[in-house]
């Protein structure tokens, strides 16, 4: 792993702008991304069909391949695929890490290759494109097409930098030492816009090799030499940022770059197998540029705990458990929260669920809620009653606890329905359907019960396809409210079915209508009646 980790990084901080002016096939560019996107977001259902949509980006970058003249940066996106695909053997985040880098090395393709070849009758398409891959605001992109519109791609070009480097000093401001694993991939996102851009003149403050310094002190938990190096980086970030504003571009021809090849290693804490300095979160929507870092602790705590109740929808508890640690460390720096009365509750409820065996999504909603009322209570608002009492009984019927309570439910629910067949039979068909109706009530009780409980066992012991059994609960995710509802809905059906067929047998809704075949049992019941 760490000798595809050295070739990932090296490719994309390495890429050196040396691309000639040409037309790329937007089709095919447009499909490797939406591919990739989905490769990524189909992982948390099924590997079978992620890998199909990897398969997918690989086709539509053989498509693309002949229109990129940079042959350094085709094998670099050849490479990243592979590195995908073996990914998928691993977590959710290795996968994302390597089709972020992949999307890294795509970017670098537009600005090396397709905005020195814009000109009014190619502007429509890939202007746009160009506009939507860095980011750009509906005001900046307008001044963006006009500029190439009218063939100045000087000012073009300038746009582009001035929002590359607003993304590397964003990315550059949320590193947070403290959390080691967020520290690397926020490192590798300011990494990955700066090389898209490193051949312009106002990016002349920065340098592959302090990126490379501070990933290196990063992962060998150097915190001395890793504020240091962040310090420098933040200092040329913001150098960047002035000069992108208020030098113009000596040239719309990105100016070729002296390839740097750092080999830096993941830190032992992240879940992210192979990321690397060139990493960049690949956009959920293909139209839409890559957000940028949270700006605020607080928007940092809401971020990590969505990808908390994710994994927990999906019943990877050890990744909603990181996730949770994550929010827990971001609560910590959100100073402003501290006054609220619900700060000391929500910062006790963080620690326990992130030690939690068998977390559930209602568990981590349970969390969001209390966010929202120290939210409210700190502008002065009245806090959510609602939310405070869920806390409290999350905190106290969770995890084992409710595992083992529903376990009980679902077992002494069979007891009923033993005594029922046992007392009336199973020849008469209306007793078959109440029976069945019955059954179907109780099927929300004995799926929690046992998937339930047994998911928790898989947690404990961490077992994967045990653990997986979770998502037999009817409360884990959307899908199990509609599967409640089809079984509420035939429920219904039998019963009434049933209980109708045995008034009309009795002659309570018209005269008696006796079963042709009945059991001695349901005779002498009728008889008793």
């Amino acid at each position: 792993m760490k000798g595809a980790l050295v070739r990932s990084g090296a490719w994309l901080l390495t890429a050196a702008l040396l691309g000639q002016a040409g037309a790329q096939d937007l089709g095919a560019y447009q499909q490797l991304k939406t591919s990739l996107n989905d490769a990524v977001q189909d992982r948390a259902f099924s590997k079978g069909r992620s890998l199909s949509d990897l398969q997918k980006a690989q086709q539509a970058l053989d498509t693309l391949k002949p229109t990129v003249r940079n042959e350094v940066l085709k094998q670099g996106l050849d490479d990243t695929l592979s590195a995908a695909r073996a990914s998928l053997a691993r977590s959710p985040a290795d996968l994302e890490a390597q089709v972020t880098q992949a999307r890294g090395l795509m970017r670098a393709v537009l600005y090396a290759q397709t905005l020195p070849a814009l000109n009014a009758g190619n502007a429509a398409n890939q202007g746009r494109l160009l506009a939507d891959e860095f980011g750009l605001s509906a005001a900046a992109s307008s001044s963006f097409l006009k500029f190439v519109g009218s063939n100045n791609l000087t000012s073009a070009q300038r746009l582009l930098e001035q929002a590359a480097a607003r993304k590397v000093q964003g990315y550059l401001g949320a590193v947070n030492l403290a959390d080691r694993a967020g520290a690397y991939l926020n490192l590798t996102r300011a990494a990955s816009w700066f090389t898209a851009v490193q051949g312009a003149p106002a990016a002349s403050a920065l340098q592959v090799s302090q990126f490379a310094g501070a990933l290196s002190a990063v992962t060998s938990g150097d915190t001395a030499s890793a504020r240091s190096a962040l310090q420098t980086l933040q200092r040329g970030a913001a150098s960047f940022v002035q000069s992108a504003r208020g030098v113009p571009a000596a040239s719309a021809q990105p100016q070729q770059t002296v390839p740097v090849t750092p080999a830096p290693t993941s830190p032992a804490q992240t879940p992210v197998a192979a990321p690397t300095a060139g990493q960049v979160a690949a956009p959920a929507n293909p139209a839409v540029a890559t957000p940028p870092a949270p700006s605020s602790p607080v928007e940092q705590v809401y971020a990590d705990l969505g990808r908390a109740l994710a994994a927990a929808s999906v019943a990877d508890q050890p990744s909603a458990r990181r996730s949770l640690q994550r929010a827990e460390q971001a609560l910590g720096q959100a100073g402003r929260l501290s006054s609220a009365p619900a700060y000391e509750a929500l910062a006790l409820n963080l620690r326990t669920m992130s030690n939690r065996s068998g977390l559930r999504p209602s568990d981590v909603q349970v969390l969001i809620g209390q966010l929202d009322n120290a939210e409210a209570q700190v502008a002065g608002q009245p806090a959510s009653v609602l939310n405070a009492g869920a806390a409290g009984a999350a905190r106290g019927l969770g995890g084992g606890v409710r595992a083992v309570l529903f376990l009980l439910f679902s077992l002494l629910s069979a007891y009923p329905l033993y005594l029922l067949n046992l007392a009336f039979g199973s020849r008469n068909p209306y007793w078959r359907a109440i029976f069945g109706g019955l059954v179907l009530l109780l099927l929300p009780a004995l799926l929690e019960g046992v998937g339930g409980f047994l998911g928790f066992l898989g947690d404990l012991s961490n077992v994967g396809a045990l653990r997986s059994l979770t998502n037999l609960s009817l409360t884990q995710n959307a899908w199990g409210g509609v599967v409640w509802g089809l079984s509420l809905a035939l429920a219904l059906v039998a019963l009434t079915y049933g209980f109708r067929g045995l008034c009309l047998q009795f002659g309570l809704l018209g005269g008696a209508r006796p079963l042709q075949a009945e059991t001695q049992t349901s005779l002498e019941w009728d008889e008793e009646i």
